[in-house]
């Protein structure tokens, strides 16, 4: 992971460094001072170069994507494509040009931490899959190690570089897009969850997670999807129970079914 997302930038010698936002100094000025410092001023993100690219994130009160602008997304790009990035903040890189201490780069890029947007390989992702019981996929390193490889396999921007859910059929951005455990990953053995291809599915972070998660929502043998007749109760969960209910789930399989059917006789809420 160092050699794609370093944890500290110690110099831009020789490297391309673009500006987001508003920092501290005007644009040309900070190129100059790049310049200076043997570095690469550019004004996009290469989404080719092989070489480290530095995004140097300001401040914003209209980024076109609430969090974060197209330049960051482009780092995220970079980095899902293994391409050597890096994001740092404005204060961190001023540090960097007037104390010459190493700028800290950030631990999360558009909106996702960076362990889910850095590739992993089978063999970490094994590893981590070998520890026993639920795991944060946020908050612990092996469960970010893990969400990272089941997001490789099951996370796939298509259309407009939206990723599609399995169960509402909305796209939205990566970052509303988790690879959920078809069956709750506490109650995997060691072989179900080393089965990357088949044990977790896209679920949206709009609803369809948290309700598949309390067994409000569910995918039956035939592969339609469950609504639990609690959720019709709810005024502020009918409309997304009429647009879940009755529909087909793209992820129910042969290979999948297991899990699914694990799911529906243990969780599901009727």
């Amino acid at each position: 992971m160092a050699s794609i997302y370093p944890g500290r930038i110690h110099s831009v010698q020789g490297l391309r460094v673009v500006f987001t936002g508003k920092a501290w100094a005007p644009r040309k000025e900070l190129h100059r001072t790049v310049v200076a410092m043997g570095g690469l001023p550019r004004n996009h993100v290469s989404l080719e170069s092989e070489e480290l690219e530095i995004l140097v994130r300001g401040d914003s009160a209209r980024w076109l994507m609430s969090d974060f602008g197209i330049k960051e997304s482009d780092i995220a790009t970079r980095l899902a494509s293994g391409l050597p990035s890096a994001i740092v903040s404005s204060d961190e890189f001023e540090r960097l040009v007037s104390e010459q201490q190493a700028a800290r780069t950030r631990q999360v890029v558009a909106g996702l931490p960076i362990d889910w947007m850095v590739p992993t390989t089978r063999g970490r992702f094994r590893r981590a899959a070998a520890i026993a019981g639920p795991l944060d996929r946020y908050h612990s390193r092996a469960g970010r190690i893990e969400q990272s490889f089941l997001r490789q396999l099951h996370v796939k921007p298509g259309q407009k570089g939206l990723v599609r859910c399995a169960l509402c059929n909305r796209r939205f951005p990566a970052e509303l897009v988790v690879a959920a455990h078809i069956k709750p990953r506490s109650r995997c053995s060691l072989i179900e969850r080393r089965d990357a291809e088949h044990v977790a599915f896209p679920l949206c972070l709009m609803g369809c997670d948290p309700l598949y998660e309390r067994g409000w929502v569910s995918v039956d043998a035939q592969g339609v999807v469950s609504i639990s007749s609690w959720m019709h109760s709810i005024q502020a969960l009918e409309t997304l129970a009429r647009r879940l209910e009755d529909r087909s789930c793209p992820s129910h399989s042969p290979q999948t079914s297991k899990y699914f059917a694990w799911h529906h006789r243990h969780r599901f809420v009727q």
